[in-house]
């Protein structure tokens, strides 16, 4: 299972909440809560087995398994210049400009949008279909607050196209021998199988982190913190930030225009730091109450896992650079999470797959 506080491991060492002579300690003013299960002098620890709650079963659609198809082909398409207007799938070759609210973004010539990869939106590609070389099209789109593009989030922008040729994709023929030679399967079907076990074990992952989530949501929403220390404030507040910062890194932008995207404000990344810490007093304090250790095993298998998750192959590079003390607390959070979702009464249903 992908775990739910490591995606960011790269960006950030800090995840070890030890107090590190920062013992300062904080008093939040909450009460012991009556159905509390474990109280310390930090937490008060409310139910943890015995909780509701329903896990989505997605299900691989045709659709989406030939857009998985579709793109391992992608390597071998061609494409074949047509005079006919564009349709969805084409590959439009234009010059083109783009304002956002008035202001020069980005221009180019000869570029290639290809009709419903949505680069710049659903309604982006709409306005692409139907057109023919030699077109000109000038348009504006209004982009939501919580749009993938930082950019664009929020803004207006103008588009000036010029279309210099319509282009239709030449799919390669998934003959036997073709899949043989590029996939490594013996045949299209293998290669099918395989594409959609891959598509059920992507979406039984998000099933159970969805799950993990929202069990774990119910148990720190339920407890009351009662204090913790500077240093482990501290901590909890690097983590959000690194997690920030290292998905700007992924997005290839600035950190100031990824809170500017999520309208995040000082205030609520304390809050954000606070539910964090939150989290992990709630995990700790369930580790502690239950005994829970790590047999040699289980750690060798978190182990392996997070180095897999983080791309390492070397297991003395991947403790050199986090620490083995920090992996071993992480793991050892993990299984907490998994006792309370081992004792949790789930109910199941279908659902559709939100890409």
């Amino acid at each position: 299972m992908k775990k739910l506080f490591m995606a960011f491991l790269a960006a950030t060492c800090a995840l070890s909440l030890a107090a590190c002579g920062r013992d300062k300690i904080i008093s939040t003013g909450n009460q012991k809560i009556d159905n509390a299960v474990y109280n310390d002098d930090s937490i008060s620890l409310a139910p943890y087995t015995g909780l509701k709650a329903v896990k989505n079963n997605y299900k691989v659609s045709e659709k989406a398994l030939e857009q998985a198809i579709h793109e391992q082909l992608s390597d071998f398409i061609t494409y074949k210049t047509v005079s006919r207007p564009s349709i969805n799938g084409d590959v439009l070759e234009t010059d083109y400009r783009i304002s956002i609210e008035g202001d020069a973004y980005d221009n180019d010539k000869g570029y290639n949008f290809t009709i419903g990869a949505q680069e710049y939106g659903e309604e982006f590609d709409q306005k692409l279909i139907g057109v023919s070389a030699g077109d000109e099209l000038e348009f504006s789109l209004t982009y939501d607050k919580d749009y993938s593009d930082v950019d664009f989030a929020g803004h207006t922008a103008d588009f000036k196209i010029k279309v210099n040729k319509v282009q239709e994709e030449i799919l390669p023929e998934t003959t036997d021998d073709f899949i043989e030679e590029n996939f490594q399967y013996d045949n299209y079907d293998a290669f099918e199988k395989a594409t959609r076990q891959s598509l059920e074990e992507e979406y039984q992952e998000d099933s159970e982190n969805e799950l993990s989530e929202a069990l774990l949501a119910q148990v720190t929403e339920a407890s009351s913190v009662l204090q913790y220390t500077k240093g482990e404030y501290d901590d909890a507040y690097k983590e959000v930030k690194d997690a920030y910062e290292s998905y700007a890194q992924m997005l290839g932008t600035d950190i100031q225009s990824i809170y500017d995207s999520f309208e995040v404000t000082k205030d609520s990344l304390k809050q954000e730091a606070l539910e964090t810490l939150t989290r992990t007093l709630v995990l700790n304090a369930i580790i502690k109450n239950e005994g829970l250790t790590l047999s040699d095993e289980e750690y060798q298998s978190g182990l392996k896992e997070y180095m897999e998750l983080n791309d390492y192959d070397s297991q003395k590079e991947f403790l050199k650079q986090f620490g083995e003390d920090v992996i071993r607390e992480q793991i050892l959070k993990d299984k907490a999470i998994d006792f309370i979702v081992e004792r949790a009464d789930v109910s199941e249903k279908d659902a559709e797959y939100d890409y």
